[in-house]
């Protein structure tokens, strides 16, 4: 079985729960690679590449990642030659998607899984009948930190070292889940070293940020984000500044956050090539200038508002 899983917290700990399950039957062979949405192409076909001199009958699941329009068709070539080859493929998630991608892609044979009321953990504990202690755990550990609820301390110290470092500790984050270690002595020491250095960053945000009315709209801008810091929490260090607004823009280097709870921001993320949640979504980005999109996307916010 071949994993391909969002690298966030829900989708290792989506990862991990299969893992598990499949290690409680005796079963090992299973490969997880952790992704980006923009690698999720490539990481398919580096497993093809690899799988069909092989044995070709085996599984692919892809968890807690949507397509997006850039690299849809792409992921829709690579789920092709799988499909024909006889690898059946799953696709397990809850963030918005377009019904003609999901159309698409049940044509070609794959069984994609949707809710959009459920982390994509859930979904899998759900699938694979987990009620044990440290599955609901970890669960919730993925709940805590994708609906931004943060109850447990542990979960903004995770959120925040998978941001801060790269693969490597991503993966030794994976195989600690793997082993029922939910909070490590390695990560308490990993996160000791960056605590400080986040919390300056956080307070470089505030000072880069704006506020400005945008029709009926209130908007807080936040400008040459460091891409380590997570753009839920920028949201709430500006409330707690008494910065409100109804609409929350924060500006990484290549790709901006929309936060908002009065527009489904995941309708805009997706006119502008990216996707996510009703609230919380994101877009890529590649452009020196930041205001001309940002123009286009509160155009577009005010277009749809005024329709709705």
């Amino acid at each position: 079985m071949y994993i391909v899983s969002h690298w966030d917290l829900d989708g290792i700990v989506s990862a991990a729960l299969i893992v598990r399950k499949r290690l409680a039957k005796d079963e090992y062979n299973t490969k997880v690679r952790l992704s980006t949405i923009n690698a999720l192409a490539k990481n398919l076909f580096i497993f093809l590449n690899k799988q069909l001199m092989k044995d070709p009958h085996n599984n692919i699941i892809i968890l807690d990642l949507n397509p997006l329009k850039d690299n849809y068709e792409l992921i829709k070539n690579a789920l092709g030659v799988a499909t024909d080859y006889g690898i059946k493929v799953y696709w397990i998630d809850h963030h918005s998607w377009n019904d003609h991608i999901v159309k698409d892609l049940e044509d070609l044979g794959v069984e994609i899984i949707l809710d959009k009321n459920k982390v994509t953990a859930e979904i899998i504990a759900k699938i694979l009948n987990l009620k044990d202690r440290y599955s609901r755990d970890l669960v919730e550990l993925a709940r805590d930190d994708d609906l931004f609820l943060n109850r447990y301390d542990y979960t903004t110290y995770w959120r925040r070292i998978l941001r801060w470092f790269d693969w490597d500790i991503r993966y030794k984050a994976l195989q600690s889940f793997i082993a029922g270690d939910i909070w490590p002595k390695w990560a308490r020491e990993l996160y000791d070293r960056i605590h400080g250095h986040y919390c300056e960053l956080l307070g470089k945000a505030l000072t880069n940020t704006i506020v400005k009315d945008y029709g009926d709209f209130r908007v807080a801008i936040s400008y040459s984000i460091d891409q380590r810091l997570h753009a839920g929490e920028i949201q709430d260090m500006l409330i707690k500044n008494d910065i409100m607004a109804d609409i929350f823009i924060v500006i990484y280097p290549n790709a901006i956050s929309l936060r908002s709870n009065v527009v489904d921001v995941s309708d805009v993320a997706r006119k502008f090539g990216g996707g996510g949640h009703p609230k919380a979504s994101g877009i890529p980005f590649n452009s020196p200038s930041p205001n001309k999109v940002i123009d286009e996307i509160l155009r577009y916010i005010i277009k749809i508002a005024t329709y709705s």
